[in-house]
């Protein structure tokens, strides 16, 4: 008897880390499709919720500039919303005329996990890109639409790691207290359905375990008859006793 207990428990102990582990890898792959989806929704919406502001915290630029711009820019706007942060810095060149602007979106929940970045510059017709990498630029939805609303719309492809790290952090955390939940209720309501807990199949009284699946039992016994029902309560015939 004692070496059928203690392998019913090597057997549970063995599956329950097996489900942990199941559940941690769905908990992580969950918190990474949740903060993608939190950043590129709210980039293709970039709605600020602020007036811009001047920010001095930045002396430089805020990405890699050209080499040809000035070492800092003059002047820093900077606008904030629900998951989403928008950034512009300014120069201005004299020899010959030239505005240099530099674009920034950092999007995410709770902090900033991506982020793209612009270089940009006017000659008093209309501004041009000042580099061609796509990477940094991210995708743009409205390629050509002119509306300038429509040029903050790009889904990022910058990481920020430790906003990438801290969110799927969270996020897993959620999805993992989440399920952790559910399955303690499920397994709760079959208990009480005097059912199993695993596959949810009917468990009469007295059964080591379950016929269908296999899993072990809970064991509560029984003083009064000497007998242990497995998970489940005493018919009431047994509460009233023979009399």
């Amino acid at each position: 008897m004692r070496g059928f207990k203690a392998s019913s428990i090597m057997r549970h102990l063995l599956s329950f880390s097996r489900q942990v582990r199941c559940r941690v890898v769905i908990a992580v792959v969950a918190g990474v499709v949740i903060t993608a989806t939190i950043a590129v929704v709210r980039a293709c919406f970039p709605v600020p919720e602020n007036y811009p502001i001047p920010s001095g915290s930045r002396d430089g630029w805020m990405a890699p500039a050209p080499r040809n711009w000035p070492s800092t820019p003059t002047m820093h706007l900077r606008t904030t919303g629900f998951g989403i942060q928008m950034s512009t810095a300014t120069a201005v060149s004299d020899t010959p005329f030239r505005l240099m602007r530099q674009r920034e979106v950092r999007v995410g929940w709770p902090l900033y996990a991506f982020k793209w970045s612009v270089n940009e510059y006017s000659d008093g017709i209309g501004y041009h890109l000042a580099d061609e990498s796509r990477i940094l630029h991210g995708i743009r939805l409205k390629a050509n639409s002119e509306d300038e609303a429509s040029q903050w719309a790009r889904i990022p492809l910058v990481p920020i790691y430790g906003g990438v790290i801290v969110d799927v952090g969270i996020w897993s955390a959620v999805t993992y207290a989440c399920w952790t939940c559910m399955m303690w209720l499920r397994c709760r309501m079959r208990r009480q359905r005097k059912r199993c807990e695993r596959c949810g199949h009917l468990v009469m009284p007295n059964q080591l375990q379950c016929t269908e699946c296999g899993t072990a039992t809970p064991v509560r016994d029984v003083p009064r008859h000497g007998s242990a029902i497995r998970g489940l309560s005493c018919p009431s015939s047994v509460n009233r006793g023979d009399g």
